[in-house]
């Protein structure tokens, strides 16, 4: 304050080095004159000596130890100073003049040009902390013996403009709490006097202890100092901006760092120092929405777009839309957007455009009501992303549809995935996408790659369900634009993501959409890997899991799900057919099941079963026309049994004749092995079905004894006719008549002896005798008259003769098998059996 003893209104003004005089003067004037005459030679000289000892020892630039030796020096020295003011001050009476000098010459340690922006923030830590002392010494009045008047005013005298203007904040932040000043007026006096310090880093850091100092003492609604929000207001945008200004210019001020890289590295280090101001401007209780419309955002902008900085541009939009109130943003939205563009070229719209999307989505979601109904929030963005995108040719893709992912999430939450804004988002990609020429391209960049799978996934990951991307006309076009190689992995995930959730797909533009998606794992590609057998048949098997999630209640719209499935899968060559069309025909055969397991509501059940039959036939001829012969057997056998269950006997004789026994007759079961096993498929199956007439099943039964009398080996057609003998006891004509031919059972079993007895190697003639055993056994029990125990005992006597000369042991299992019959025997009380 000026020592004007006549002047109406204190006004604090830096005062000059030299004393003040005037021709007269109070006694406290006097008093204030003698103390600052002391403090500001005593701390001119300690400068002067510290100054021209750092001179001498200027380190070379960029040097780390060099630097922390300075700072291990500058921290010494404050501390020993910080130690003698704290003395001074706990004498008793206190020697405040001494505190002020020595609090003096620790500030002073703050004005080397020595240290980089980190080690001087350290020290500047260490100095304020050391401050606080004297704050809560100045705050206790009984111990201070003088006014805050005199204070103030002393302190101005200081010798060095840096340690003034900190120990003037010091006493002024003491002197507002006091409420002895309005603060307004000080704290104007304050921001203003600051400008004295153009140092880039000592100016922030200088700026910066005001604001810490004055934060709880800003003129606010229900604040308790003099004054309104709107001087807060001004104070708080005067330091913000003057901050700004000294940030910038530490890009390029002098100092011991010349690399530019490192100064912007240094400068990133402080921005949180800038980013306060703005902070402290978003927790006044008066910002009105008004105040921050009219006075407050134009201001900052102003600030923003003047610098011409990338860094300050970058950072303090960042921090804009992170500080302030989310309604604040959605009411000022064109405001905003409009200031973005008046960017430099090298700030990253993107991501700022895509945290204010994001922000604005999640508030949005809190907050219904909140929801602009006299703006399409959406449809704004969305435009102002693709003219971005349309004016920025050079930016990254990776950026733009990070900008994308961000309205993918802002449809999500605000408009609950409305497909035609989903749509719409995926849409703008693949023009994005195409217009830099990267469609199907293996050059993309991972980055880029990487965004582009993020906004695929971000709708499944939201919903849970690949249903609402499956119906997305845009969405399936963004997937063929990618590489080979990543739309393949892409698939797996979208198949992950359908047996995850266990999603159901029950429509045909559903289907056709999920094969489209996924048509790498179904069709064969010019770039495709090279081959590797375990990869193969884990992806198939994946895609086959994906076929049993094709389901739908009605009959009709399921048919069709599994026409449009087989239509893709047909084209996937032989080595993905029989992994993939088996699920189509078991998924055919259930619907037919379901179809007759309702039959009584639905009077043309038949005629739908025999039609989902044509299509499985032609399924599994799909298979047999590429090689599947084996599979393609199996399935024409599920297929009888699926058609005979449900009493179709022309489809079940048909799977049987044209189908299963065919590719028997053709030779195509290979080695004698598999034709046995194949055999005694057919037998089984036939045995299984009653649906038959006498004269179809009796032919089928004839011409499976035929082939199982042909077969290669002895052992395989002695245990096949026996096997076959069983078809002569069946139901026929849908279980209402029976079949017996014990005549045929006979001779049957007498064939397979008697071909039993040419076996050349005796264990494995015995083991095929035991097995003809348990037949005669059964059919003995049966048929009592017709096979008397006689053959029984025949074949008992036959096995004895060869368990000499085999020589097996007791826990062979033709002898375990042998002891079983034995016991079967004696619990059933089978009479005349000798062993």
């Amino acid at each position: 304050f000026s020592l004007h003893p006549t002047r109406p209104h204190h006004s604090a003004r830096l005062l000059p080095s030299t004393p003040y005089t005037h021709t007269t003067h109070t006694h406290a004037q006097t008093r204030t004159h003698a103390l600052s005459l002391s403090l500001s030679s005593r701390t001119s000289f300690s400068l002067h000596l510290r100054t021209v000892s750092m001179s001498r020892r200027r380190p070379a630039p960029n040097a780390n130890p060099e630097q922390e030796r300075l700072l291990a020096e500058a921290k010494q020295m404050c501390n020993v100073q910080a130690f003698q003011m704290k003395r001074s001050l706990d004498q008793s009476p206190p020697d405040l003049m001494e505190a002020l000098k020595n609090a003096s010459n620790m500030i002073a340690e703050l004005r080397t040009g020595l240290l980089s922006p980190r080690a001087y923030e350290e020290l500047y830590r260490l100095c304020f902390d050391h401050l606080r002392h004297l704050e809560a010494f100045l705050q206790d009045s009984k111990q201070k013996g003088y006014t805050l008047l005199e204070l103030y005013e002393l302190v101005q005298y200081a010798g060095n403009i840096l340690p003034r203007l900190y120990l003037l904040i010091t006493v002024g932040s003491v002197y507002i709490r006091s409420m002895e000043a309005p603060a307004n007026d000080v704290i104007y006096d304050l921001v203003e006097l600051c400008r004295g310090v153009q140092h880039p880093t000592r100016g922030l850091f200088l700026r910066n202890y005001l604001s810490v100092m004055t934060k709880d003492l800003m003129p606010d609604d229900g604040s308790p100092y003099s004054g309104n929000v709107t001087d807060s207001i001004d104070f708080i945008i005067a330091n913000f901006t003057e901050m700004n200004k000294l940030w910038v210019r530490m890009q390029h001020g002098a100092g011991p760092v010349r690399s530019p890289a490192q100064r912007k590295t240094e400068r990133q280090e402080l921005s949180l120092l800038i980013g306060k101001n703005l902070q402290r401007l978003s927790q006044l209780d008066g910002l009105t929405l008004g105040l921050y419309r009219s006075d407050v955002l134009p201001r900052i902008l102003s600030q923003v777009t003047q610098c011409r900085d990338t860094i300050a541009q970058q950072y303090l939009m960042d921090i804009l839309i992170q500080v302030f109130s989310d309604d604040f943003h959605l009411r000022t939205l064109d405001t905003l957007l409009a200031a973005f563009l008046s960017l430099q070229d090298d700030v990253d719209i993107f991501s700022i455009v895509a945290t204010l999307i994001d922000r604005l989505a999640k508030y949005c979601e809190e907050n219904r009501s909140a929801i602009p109904t006299d703006v399409d929030m959406f449809s704004r963005f969305t435009e102002y992303t693709d003219k971005l995108a349309a004016e920025a040719s050079k930016t990254d893709l990776s950026a733009i549809i990070g900008l994308e992912q961000a309205l993918i999430f802002l449809a999500l939450r605000v408009y609950n995935g409305t497909a035609g804004k989903l749509d719409a988002v995926y849409a703008s990609a693949k023009t994005h996408i195409e217009r830099r020429g990267y469609s199907n391209d293996p050059s993309l960049k991972k980055v880029e790659l990487k965004a582009v799978f993020e906004l695929l996934h971000a709708p499944l990951t939201y919903f849970n369900d690949v249903r609402r991307v499956l119906t997305l006309p845009s969405y399936g076009e963004v997937v063929q634009l990618l590489p080979y190689a990543s739309h393949k992995r892409f698939s797996l995930q979208l198949i992950d993501s359908i047996l995850s959730t266990e999603s159901t797909i029950p429509t045909t533009e559903e289907v056709d959409a999920l094969f489209t998606n996924i048509s790498p794992l179904i069709k064969d590609h010019d770039e495709q890997e090279e081959f590797d057998a375990e990869d193969w048949e884990d992806d198939q098997t994946r895609v086959a899991y994906a076929i049993n999630m094709l389901q739908t209640d009605d009959v009709e719209a399921m048919f069709g799900i599994l026409v449009k499935a087989s239509t893709h899968l047909s084209t996937g060559g032989p080595e993905r057919m029989k992994y993939t069309l088996p699920s189509i025909v078991f998924k055919a055969l259930a619907l037919v099941q379901s179809l007759f397991a309702k039959r009584a509501e639905d009077a043309n059940w038949e005629k739908k079963a025999k039609k989902i039959f044509k299509f499985a036939n032609d399924a599994v001829g799909s298979l047999k026309n590429v090689g599947k012969l084996h599979l393609a057997f199996r399935l024409y056998l599920d297929c009888s049994l699926a058609a005979g269950h449900v009493q179709l006997k022309n489809f079940a004789y048909g799977f049987l004749t044209k189908g299963a026994i065919t590719i028997y007759e053709e030779d195509a079961m290979g080695e004698s092995a598999t034709q046995f096993e194949a055999i005694r498929l057919l037998i089984s199956t036939v045995q299984r079905l009653n649906c038959f007439d006498q004269e179809s099943y009796t032919f089928l039964v004839t011409r499976l004894v035929q082939h199982a009398s042909k077969l290669l080996n002895f052992d395989d057609q002695s245990r096949a006719l026996a096997q076959s003998a069983h078809l002569f006891i069946s139901l026929l004509d849908g279980g209402k008549n029976n079949f017996l031919d014990d005549t045929k059972i006979l001779a049957v079993l007498k064939k397979a002896m008697t071909v039993a007895g040419k076996i050349h190697e005796s264990e494995v003639m015995v083991q095929v005798l035991v097995d003809l055993l348990d037949h005669f056994v059964l059919f003995h029990k049966k048929l009592p008259e017709k096979l008397g125990v006689a053959y029984v005992n025949a074949i008992i006597k036959k096995i004895h003769k060869h368990f000499t000369v085999s020589a097996l042991a007791n826990t062979n299992p033709v002898v375990l098998q042998f002891a079983a019959i034995k016991s079967y025997i004696e619990l059933e009380g089978v009479e005349g059996v000798e062993f």
